[in-house]
This record gives structure tokens, sequence and C-alpha cells, in this order.
């Protein structure tokens, strides 16, 4: 990835973050428009510039199947015991716009960290019967998996 595209990813992350926070819902064009720039980010990837890591777009295609689909699954799952939906589709398209970006392999500690990350929430405002906002734990989860990976890059 290289600085430039990581500002962008950046800034479209603390943008959806914000909005997930403050109002539970976050924007579909700038969701679509964060899965549409992962995938170019991908074809962008050079070596001599990159921060610590790259992933090709075959990856980061099938990061966003990956991420789409398996939060979908996870639903479809809650849907069927609860009768009702257990994540909001935007979620879905972050998830799959965080695929896009990092590549499959990044999605599975992403995604914990948005749990924690909600599940803290909940416990801290002591509404676990409300609607939690993943999709800023989600965009909190993609951040952290940058600056890892750029400090990785920086120590090596």
């Amino acid at each position: 990835m290289t600085v430039a595209s990581a500002c962008v990813f950046i800034a479209i992350a603390l943008r959806l973050a914000w909005c997930d926070l403050r109002d539970r819902v976050m924007p579909t064009g700038l969701l679509d428009l964060a899965i549409g720039l992962g995938l170019l980010a991908s074809l962008w990837s050079l070596p001599s510039v990159e921060l610590g890591f790259s992933s090709t777009l075959q990856e980061s295609v099938i990061g966003m199947c990956c991420g789409y689909g398996g939060l979908w699954a996870m639903n479809s799952l809650y849907r069927a015991a609860r009768g009702r939906d257990g994540i909001g589709y935007a979620d879905l398209k972050l998830a799959a716009a965080l695929g896009a970006w990092f590549g499959w392999l990044a999605l599975p500690p992403m995604i914990a960290a948005a749990g924690v990350f909600a599940i803290g929430y909940g416990l801290l405002k002591s509404k676990l019967d409300e609607p939690l906002p993943f999709g800023t734990g989600l965009a909190i989860g993609g951040l952290g998996w940058l600056a890892w990976h750029t400090a990785l890059d920086v120590a090596s």
C-alpha cells in the first residue's frame, strides 16, 4: 500500500467510523467508494513505496467476497436463531471494503477487534440491548491493522 492510498483509507475509515458512532448509519456511497478504491489500491502497490504489506488484486477480490460473505453468513445464522438481523448491511459492505484494501488474511483480526470494540462500547454505555456500532469497530480494526503493519515496516 502506498502512502497516498493509506492516507485515503485513513480519511474514509475515520469518516465511516464517525458516522456509525454518531448516527448508526454509514453512507452507502462512501462504502461503495471504499470498496472500489481498495480494489484500485491493490493494483498500485509498488514494493519500493508500500507500507509493510500489499495485497494483489486476487487477494483483494477474495478479501472483499470473504468480508461480505462471512458476515452475511453469521447474520443469517443469527436471523435464523433470533428472528431478526444481528448486523447491519452497511457493516457487511465495510467488511468487504476492508477485505478489498487489506486482503482476506487481515479480516479475522479486524472482525475480532470490531467485536471487542462493540462489546466494550456497550458495557461502557450500559446499553447492550441497543444496536452497537459494529462499523466503528471495523473501521478501528482497519486503522489498527494499518498502524501495526506500518510500525512493523518502520522497525525492520
